[in-house]
């Protein structure tokens, strides 16, 4: 792969990216973008693409007539353990995995250590899930380095769990509308990765001490709002980490020409003197042989008097609305599981509001409709939530 004809742009915006000196405790939110320029498309390595279905009984999928290119070997993964015809193209549910974790620690095995990977889960139905299985399967993908993206054909379907999967290394979660044929879904991963000219890169930022983060959000392909702890450099579960700098790692996965991954991250600010300050420096990691622009990004805040000089960041302003939506999403599954009647009904109300502010009127009306049946029946049923996640999930 040629670095001459493409390269890796990296930006960052905050917002308020100007304080007053009275301004005491708020938060200053951060968008981090990486962007994949490409003059010319490069030659691309060899790469593979695995696809399982996981769910459901056997025969009740079309089948599915890919045309691969050359450089990107397309293969079928069945479940071993069960009955039926050998996987092919032409039988994508010969064998369906019983779970998320069966059928990535089938492909993880099936995968040649020799070629870039990547595997697309079909998710037919609600699966029982083993925390050990699952957490050892997807330890293993990324040690491998295999990628996830999740295709859903059923309502039912566990989203949350999907996202947080995919959040591995940047993939994408779709639940398939009614009527939306398998296929087209299929061939525009499989495009995708075929023309991605890079498949994996890190995002490291390095934090001021005082600037802890509070939430980080992963806008692209599939907003996913990532656990802080984890995503810190050397910290357990519940451990922040000591000294004066802390690094974040985010894994912006594959980029075709053209496309971007772009970073929420939530960091709160203090009183402060007049004067320019550092928030953090930007920069990008395992990026091959691509051309970076620029090597390392300095994200600054500035402190002044001069009222003239305060301005709104409108792309951050619009980045943080869309996150908000994911993560009161997340604490509305949250408090239903806490069987917290009240502040279900809380935040469907906010969500309501806020599409409304937003002009979705649409989404603002089947969000208030999926409150009205909450408040008659006391119960949160998955389908309206996997109905909420897709509306908060669609693009501003």
């Amino acid at each position: 792969m040629s670095g001459a004809a493409w390269k890796l742009v990296l930006r960052a915006s905050a917002e308020p990216s100007v304080l007053h000196p009275s301004d005491v405790e708020l938060e200053t939110t951060t968008l981090v973008e990486v962007e994949c320029v490409a003059d010319a498309l490069p030659s691309l390595e060899a790469r593979a693409l695995f696809v399982a279905v996981v769910g459901g009984p056997s025969g009740a999928l079309p089948p599915w007539r890919a045309i691969a290119p050359s450089h990107v070997s397309l293969s079928v993964v069945g479940d071993a353990s069960g009955a039926g015809a050998e996987p092919s193209l032409d039988a994508l549910d010969a064998r369906p995995f019983p779970s998320l974790g069966a059928a990535l620690t089938a492909v993880v095995a099936a995968a040649p250590a020799s070629a870039r990977a990547r595997v697309i889960l079909v998710v037919r139905a609600p699966t029982p899930e083993s925390g050990d299985v699952l957490g050892a399967a997807l330890q293993a993908a990324d040690q491998r380095g295999l990628g996830v993206d999740i295709v859903a054909t059923s309502a039912l379907a566990d989203l949350g769990a999907c996202g947080r999967i995919v959040a591995l290394d940047g993939g994408a979660v779709r639940l398939l509308d009614a009527g939306e044929p398998l296929g087209a879904a299929l061939d525009a991963r499989l495009e995708l990765w075929a023309q991605a000219v890079w498949t994996s890169a890190r995002l490291e930022l390095d934090l001021t001490g005082s600037a802890y983060p509070t939430r980080l959000v992963r806008l692209d392909p599939t907003p996913v709002a990532l656990p802080v702890n984890r995503a810190l450099s050397g910290a357990s579960a519940g451990r922040p980490i000591a000294g004066t700098e802390r690094r974040v790692s985010l894994w912006v996965g594959p980029l075709a020409p053209g496309q971007r991954a772009r970073f929420l991250v939530c960091l709160p600010t203090q009183r402060r003197r007049t004067g320019r300050y550092r928030l953090f420096e930007a920069r990008l990691r395992s990026t091959g042989n691509a051309a970076l622009e620029p090597r390392v990004l300095v994200v600054t805040q500035t402190c002044s008097d001069d009222p003239s000089g305060l301005w709104t960041e409108a792309q951050v302003t619009a980045a943080r609305d869309h996150a908000d939506l994911t993560l009161w999403l997340d604490d509305l599954v949250k408090a239903s599981a806490e069987t917290d009647h009240r502040r279900v009904a809380q935040t469907l109300d906010r969500l309501a509001r806020r599409y409304v502010e937003l002009g979705r009127e649409a989404d603002a009306l089947q969000t208030a409709e999926v409150r009205g049946r909450y408040l008659r029946s006391g119960l949160l049923e998955r389908r309206d939530i996997n109905r909420l996640r897709a509306c908060a999930a669609r693009r501003p």
